[in-house]
């Protein structure tokens, strides 16, 4: 290991509303440890909700973040499938890889699991330590900038997997912000006819440029009956990507007999479902959460196909030292952006 390099500055959290940049020690290197040089980060809806408090971590101090990508710079005498000078995705997921979830292929769901970010110390860091087997390998080719957005798109491959979406299908997605925004994208390049509900004008014109067939600017509690008129009695699909009650209550009443609804958006809220109609009409209601490696590899062959343009979602690059202005920024800007990609020393 480069005996130069043996502290950093991260940003850590101290309690909600309150960060700062501070000094850690990087870690020696295991046999089959990596040494990240963090190239671009981004703050994703998760991280801003850690910010605020709404969601809770594990520990503070702590450093946030867990969209990442940066290049290798030193490896572990046993590490096999990545090189120095690599460029490498970082999974933030936590796994134990051993208990009965990970052994069958569903480590989104490790029983000892957590996340980067928010139950261990996270990407926003100079540099990191990492076992080889969390990152997954980069085409050289690939857009710094967007990079990080790879792990948030891996998600909603993963979610859209689960549900099976089929070239034809009829689906509605509540909610324009970044994660509605991936499942139009990757809905479309399905086959599908989708229709966003997004009442925020400044999202609703990201969906349509982003290929929405229909774009509904109204509250969501209000458009069943134009979504029903839409499709002809329903969609065969709800993706709902809000995180608030009233969306699950109205992607009930507007998906059709047999359809499903996908939850995605993240609440801690209850919601009062009409388990009649849901029974009555055999609703398939399937909630999704994070990706597992197969979600990666998929994600990072889509865009480095060019079937996927992960460029429209970056709303401003800001130096890694900005980090804390832009959180407080967010708090008055959120609606207006979709992504801030945070650059440690200028793009490579």
């Amino acid at each position: 290991m480069d005996e130069s390099i043996k502290e950093c500055e991260a940003l850590y959290l101290l309690e909600p509303h309150k960060v700062q940049f501070d000094k850690r020690t990087v870690p020696n290197l295991g046999p089959k440890d990596i040494l990240v040089k963090m190239i671009t980060a981004s703050i994703c809806e998760t991280d801003f909700k850690i910010y605020l408090g709404s969601i809770k971590t594990k520990k503070t101090p702590i450093i946030l973040g867990h969209e990442g990508f940066g290049e290798v710079i030193d490896k572990g005498n046993k590490v096999r499938y990545v090189d120095v000078g690599d460029y490498v995705l970082i999974d933030p997921n936590i796994v134990d890889n051993t208990c009965f979830l990970c052994r069958i292929g569903k480590s989104n769901l490790c029983l000892y699991g957590g996340l980067m970010g928010r139950d261990d110390d996270g990407l926003f860091s100079e540099y990191l330590v990492i076992e080889e087997t969390k990152v997954y390998k980069l085409p050289k080719t690939i857009n710094h900038t967007t990079a990080p957005l790879l792990q948030p798109l891996s998600t909603a491959i993963h979610a859209q997997n689960i549900i099976e979406i089929k070239p034809g299908d009829k689906v509605v997605i509540l909610g324009g912000g970044v994660m509605g925004l991936m499942h139009l994208q990757l809905a479309k390049l399905r086959g599908t006819q989708t229709t966003v509900v997004e009442l925020n004008p400044i999202r609703a014109k990201n969906a349509k440029r982003l290929g929405a067939d229909v774009v509904l600017e109204q509250d969501v509690g209000t458009v069943v009956d134009k979504v029903k008129e839409i499709f002809g009695g329903g969609a065969d699909v709800v993706i709902e990507c809000i995180g608030i009650p009233k969306a699950v209550e109205a992607a009930i009443k507007m998906v059709r007999p047999g359809g499903t609804i996908l939850l995605f958006g993240i609440s801690t809220e209850s919601a009062r479902l009409d388990l009649y109609q849901m029974y009555f009409y055999e609703v398939k209601l399937q909630a999704s959460r994070s990706s597992t490696p197969k979600d990666f590899i998929e994600a990072i062959e889509l865009v480095a196909s060019g079937r996927i343009d992960l460029m429209p979602y970056v709303s401003k690059t800001i130096d890694f030292r900005k980090l804390p202005e832009a959180f407080e920024e967010l708090k008055q800007e959120k609606d207006k952006v979709i992504r801030y990609i945070a650059t440690f020393s200028g793009i490579h």
